[in-house]
């Protein structure tokens, strides 16, 4: 896609929403059709997008393996709110949870 041809349709859609016309209006007014408006508006989305995709930083992050060994029999997660506590354990108790959760997002 031509760099210059991108920078000059930002400038357009710029110029459009601060002139105050509508996309009609304002290709009306500087001979531009609504189809061509609305092809450049998508290319220029997917440019920028591109451009997003492309300014992206990857990051690494060391994890250092615990020495000792794991238990997963004491694994355990607790959820508290107000008096109700629930303890999990199994997965089978995280299935149960999760339907008793839904139920009360239902009725709150």
């Amino acid at each position: 896609m031509n760099p210059t041809s991108l920078e000059l349709w930002r400038k357009r859609f710029d110029d459009q929403k601060a002139s105050g016309l509508n996309v009609s209006e304002w290709c009306e007014k500087n001979n531009f059709t609504k189809y061509a408006y609305y092809y450049w508006k998508k290319r220029v989305e997917i440019a920028n997008q591109d451009e997003t995709e492309t300014n992206k930083t990857v990051v690494f992050a060391e994890i250092n393996p615990s020495p000792e060994p794991v238990n997963n029999t004491s694994a355990q997660l607790q959820i508290i709110w107000h008096d109700l506590k629930i303890s999990i354990t199994s997965a089978d108790r995280a299935k149960l949870a999760a339907e008793f959760i839904s139920h009360l997002q239902k009725l709150c």
